[in-house]
C-alpha cells in the first residue's frame, strides 16, 4: 500500500476530528457563558417584599443596585442541603411506627458572594454600593420578602435570609472582598399555608359534615373568623 493510500484516510479523519473538536469547543463556549450567567452572576432572586410592584413579583438580586455588570459572583458553600431529616424522639404507640417515624426539616443554602474593588468598581464606589445592597435587604425583610437561589444541583424556592457576613480571608490582598450569604427554606412557605386555609373554607362552604351543633358547615360559617393574606406574612423583628 502506498503512502498516499494511507495519509489520504488519516487526513479525512484528522478533518472530521478538528471539526467535531471544533463544534464541542464552540458548544462548551456557549455553554460556560450561560452556566456563569445563571449560576455565578445572577443566581440570586428576591420575591415579593420590594419586588412586589415589579413584573411578575420577582426582580434578580443584582439589579437592586446601579452598580456595573459583574460587580459580585456567586457560588455556593459546600455542606448545603437539599433534603433534610430527623428521627422523632417522642413516644410512640408502637415500635413499628417508631422505626419510621421521621420529622421533615426545612434546608439551609448559604452563597459566597465574591466583590473586589476593580477599575470598574473601584473603592470609592464600593462602599456606596454595598450600603445601597444592604439597605435595599433590610427594606425587603421587613417587608416579608422572600428569595429563590439557582444552584447547578438545585432550585431553592422561598426562603428567607438568616445572615450576610463578612467572610474574607486572611489570603485576600483586599479587604471586606468575600461575603456569606445564608438562607433558609421552610417547608410550609405562605402560599402553601394561604392554599391550606383556601381550602378547609371552600370545605365549610360546601357544608361538609363538622363535629357539635349545627352539625353542618353553613350553618357555621358566621362563627369562622375570616383571615387576610396579611395575616399569613411572618413578622420581622428588628
Amino acid at each position: 500500500m502506498s503512502v498516499l493510500g494511507i495519509s489520504n484516510p488519516l487526513q479525512g479523519a484528522l478533518g472530521v476530528a478538528v471539526a467535531a473538536y471544533s463544534y464541542v469547543a464552540g458548544q462548551t463556549s456557549a455553554g460556560l457563558a450561560q452556566f456563569r450567567a445563571t449560576y455565578e452572576t445572577s443566581p440570586i432572586f428576591l420575591s415579593n417584599g420590594i419586588a412586589g410592584q415589579q413584573s411578575g413579583g420577582t426582580m434578580a438580586f443584582n439589579s437592586l443596585l446601579p452598580a456595573p455588570s459583574g460587580f459580585a459572583y456567586f457560588r455556593p458553600v459546600p455542606g448545603a442541603s437539599l433534603i433534610k431529616n430527623r428521627c422523632a424522639t417522642y413516644p410512640m404507640f408502637n415500635q413499628m411506627v417508631a422505626g419510621n417515624a421521621m420529622i421533615a426539616e426545612g434546608v439551609q443554602l448559604s452563597m459566597e458572594m465574591e466583590c473586589p474593588a476593580n477599575p470598574q468598581f473601584p473603592y470609592l464606589q464600593k462602599s456606596a454600593y454595598i450600603s445601597a445592597l444592604i439597605a435595599s435587604l433590610k427594606k425587603h425583610n421587613v417587608l416579608g420578602g422572600t428569595y429563590s437561589v439557582a444552584t447547578p444541583a438545585f432550585f431553592y424556592d422561598n426562603g428567607v435570609m438568616l445572615d450576610f457576613r463578612d467572610v474574607t480571608g486572611a489570603d485576600k490582598k483586599q479587604a471586606q472582598v468575600t461575603f456569606q450569604i445564608d438562607f433558609y427554606f421552610p417547608l410550609i412557605t405562605i402560599a402553601d399555608a394561604q392554599a391550606a386555609m383556601g381550602t378547609f373554607l371552600q370545605t365549610l362552604g360546601n357544608g361538609a359534615a363538622i363535629n357539635g351543633s349545627p352539625s353542618w358547615s353553613t350553618g357555621a360559617l358566621s362563627s369562622v373568623p375570616s383571615v387576610s393574606n396579611s395575616a399569613l406574612t411572618p413578622p420581622t423583628i428588628q
